[in-house]
Order: structure tokens, then C-alpha cells, then sequence
């Protein structure tokens, strides 16, 4: 499931973390691998716009914590929408709510799923960022 070894260097687990994104956002054939990488460059725009916004060096890779923190965003925000649309009880509106699931929900939680072990790991601050939002 996670195959990020804990006795990982900082300049590898750095590395590796470059070849997650960059698998994170190859598309293949597979709809559900276009939607992840749709999700992921989405995530990465909204990252580099937040630096832009604050005045902050532009970096050429994201970091495990922007991209954790971006996820957890866009699914807060989604789940308000989702929550609102379930308040009303048109059909149709149901139907486009499992749709949006599909289709915005499960490719943000699997790169969630993926970048954990980076936003965990001990070369990133032990994993401060994680435990300060779930602790």
C-alpha cells in the first residue's frame, strides 16, 4: 500500500515524492487515471497561485504539505457542495451528486492517499503538518 521506507533520506524521499507527482499526473486510457491527473494539475495550479497570491518564491515542485493541505481544501469544499445539493431532493440533483463523487471525490482521496507517507515521513517534520490537522 505505502512503499515510501521510513529510513528514507530527506534528498530521496524528496525525489521520490517528484516521481509521485509526476505518475499522479500521467494519463492513460483509463478515465479514472484522466480524472487524477486532471484533480492533481488542478491541485498543483491552486498551490502555485496561493505562492503567486502571497508574494512567495516561486518553487518548481510542490511540497507533500502544499499539496496535503490543497486536497483537504478542495474535498472540504466539495463536501459543502455536495451537502447542499443533498438538502434538496430532486432526483436529477442526486444523480449529479453521485457523479461528482465519481468523479472529483475518489481521484482527490486516492492522491491523498498517495502523498500521506510524504506529509508523514520523519524527513518531513516527523509528520508535524498531519498531526496538527488530525491529532
Amino acid at each position: 500500500l505505502y512503499d515510501i521506507p521510513l529510513v528514507t533520506s530527506p534528498s530521496q524521499a524528496s525525489t521520490d515524492f517528484e516521481q509521485l507527482l509526476h505518475n499522479l499526473q500521467s494519463i492513460s486510457v483509463d478515465p479514472k487515471s484522466v480524472r487524477k491527473a486532471a484533480c492533481c494539475a488542478a491541485l498543483i495550479e491552486t498551490v502555485q497561485e496561493r505562492r503567486q497570491n502571497q508574494n512567495q518564491q516561486q518553487q518548481v515542485v510542490v511540497s507533500p504539505n502544499e499539496l496535503f493541505l490543497a486536497t483537504l481544501a478542495a474535498l472540504t469544499s466539495l463536501q459543502g457542495t455536495l451537502e447542499q445539493q443533498v438538502k434538496r431532493t430532486d432526483t436529477d440533483i442526486n444523480n449529479n451528486s453521485s457523479n461528482e463523487v465519481e468523479t472529483t471525490a475518489l481521484p482527490l482521496l486516492e492522491i491523498l492517499r498517495q502523498i500521506l507517507p510524504y506529509v508523514a515521513h520523519p524527513s518531513n517534520n516527523h509528520g508535524a503538518l498531519l498531526l496538527h490537522q488530525f491529532g
